[in-house]
């Protein structure tokens, strides 16, 4: 609690509503009490609550969405106009839509395909200080416009949306590198795939895998 002005009394019983909890602490406006001409006298502080770490969906749906921005500013306007004018969705939610359908997100919404690509990818994981340094190379580089990376502590049998980490963005058929960070103590297991900017997502590679110390 910290006091302002010429009024320096303490704070009435039940003034802090919520029990105080660790985290920084934050003001919001209901917190600041006005009297009258002499201004804004008392500032009740509340603790702001840590926010809880995303959910494994959450990762996956918004993943697609931080890829499409990236290319929505790289189009050119032609094609924006035609997704203003002719989709429901827009090109962010519709790139979340066909990941969680199988596909990659597509640049056009009017030839979007859905049929698989024929890149492959080739992929290793080495794992360092609480970080997994990825390393990927597609098989052709023919409309490709991302590298979908996924993740499981455990052996990956039957890739999913759900396991979705990252779309790297990349056009070359180049050695790209990823540094997965943050990770606890543990085995990780990874398998990679092409996203074509038709819309055609390719065969998952191989399963990679290393252990986190």
């Amino acid at each position: 609690m910290v006091l302002l002005g010429p009024q320096v009394d303490p704070l009435p019983p039940g003034a802090l509503a919520e029990p105080p909890r660790g985290g920084m602490r934050a003001l919001t406006k209901s917190n600041i009490i006005r009297h009258g001409t002499a201004g804004w006298t008392r500032l009740a502080y509340f603790p702001r609550r840590p926010a809880p770490a995303p959910s494994d969906a959450q990762i996956a749906s918004r993943e697609p969405m931080r890829f499409a921005r990236k290319q929505y500013f790289a189009e050119n306007p032609d094609n924006i106009a035609i997704w203003n004018e002719q989709h429901p969705v827009d090109y962010f939610c519709e790139a979340v839509k066909r990941w969680i359908a199988g596909h990659s997100p597509a640049s056009s919404c009017l030839y979007a395909h859905d049929e698989e690509s024929a890149i492959t990818v080739t992929a290793s994981a080495t794992a360092s200080l609480n970080t997994m340094i990825l390393r990927f190379t597609p098989s052709d580089n023919y409309a490709l416009w991302g590298i979908a990376i996924i993740r499981s502590r455990y052996e990956i049998v039957t890739p999913t949306w759900i396991m979705l980490r990252y779309i790297h963005a990349t056009t070359t058929l180049n050695e790209q590198t990823h540094l997965d960070c943050r990770l606890r103590p543990g085995v990780y297991h990874y398998r990679f795939a092409a996203a074509e900017i038709t819309g055609r997502l390719g065969p998952f590679s191989t399963d990679v895998f290393d252990t986190i110390l």
